[in-house]
C-alpha cells in the first residue's frame, strides 16, 4: 500500500490500523508498532499476506501536531476467467 501525504510540515508520522481479512481468510494483523515516519510525505506499508478485503486507516500527523485521517475500503478485484481453450480447426 502506498500513499502521499501533501500540506503540512514534515516529517510525518502515519499509524496504520486495518480489519479484514488476508486471502486465506486469516484475519489482518499488524506490527503493534504500526506508525511510520515520512521526510518527503510518501508512505509505504506492505502486508504480510495479499488482503482480501480489508478497511484501511491511516491517520497522519506532522511536526507541529496538525492531523489528518483517511480510511478507505479495499476488495480484491475478481480475476478475469481464462478461455476454455483453443478452437481447434
Amino acid at each position: 500500500m502506498a500513499t502521499y501525504v501533501t500540506g503540512g510540515t514534515p516529517p510525518y508520522q502515519s499509524k496504520i490500523t486495518a480489519t479484514g481479512t488476508f486471502d486465506d481468510s486469516s484475519a489482518i494483523k499488524l506490527p503493534k508498532e504500526s506508525t511510520l515516519i515520512s521526510q518527503n510525505g510518501w508512505i509505504t506499508h506492505t502486508f504480510e499476506k495479499p488482503l482480501s478485503k480489508a478497511t484501511i486507516e491511516i491517520d497522519i500527523k506532522d511536526s507541529q501536531n496538525r492531523t489528518a485521517s483517511k480510511e478507505k475500503e479495499y476488495v480484491k478485484p475478481k480475476a478475469e476467467k481464462e478461455p476454455a481453450g483453443k478452437p481447434n480447426p
